[in-house]
């Protein structure tokens, strides 16, 4: 396969980083693996990393590109996906969007949203409370004035 990497994207690599020298990066053991990237889709990645334990087994296919060497694909990957479940997750999540449309759409809402509207607005009158005793505490011991300007 051909691929182009985005060297902005490679963890530690300097600014400026320039073109890679793969035959060295291959020298300390860069190599690709196929890996699994979503358990529930079956999406597979490329990916490299650092394995210097693993042979090299190059087959010098194209003198255009470099060349970078890969490990067999573990044969557990498979193995993982064909016991995933996925006719019981789909299933699963189908039941739960249902449930989720049939609280959206209840009553409950309704209720929910009136009991959050009368919240904000208790909090806004005691904000308004806490407000007038700030200017004026003396309301806590003598009660709060009347338009006339007397105590009720």
């Amino acid at each position: 396969m051909v691929i182009d990497v985005e060297l902005s994207r490679v963890k530690g690599a300097p600014d400026k980083f320039g073109y890679p020298d793969y035959e060295q990066f291959i020298q300390q053991g860069l190599r690709a693996k196929l890996e699994v990237q979503s358990f529930l889709t079956g999406q597979l990645m490329l990916a490299f990393d650092f394995y210097p334990d693993n042979p090299q087994k190059l087959y010098n296919i194209s003198k255009n590109y470099p060349e970078l060497p890969a490990l067999p694909i573990s044969p557990d990957i498979f193995e993982i996906m064909d016991e995933i479940p996925i006719k019981e997750i789909t299933s699963n999540l189908a039941q739960a969007v249902v449930g989720i449309n049939r609280l959206v759409n209840s009553e409950g809402i309704a209720d929910l949203d009136k009991t959050l509207r009368e919240v904000t607005q208790s909090a806004r009158s005691f904000g308004l409370l806490v407000e007038y005793l700030e200017l004026h505490p003396e309301a806590l011991l003598k009660g709060k004035l009347n338009s006339k300007g007397e105590q009720r």
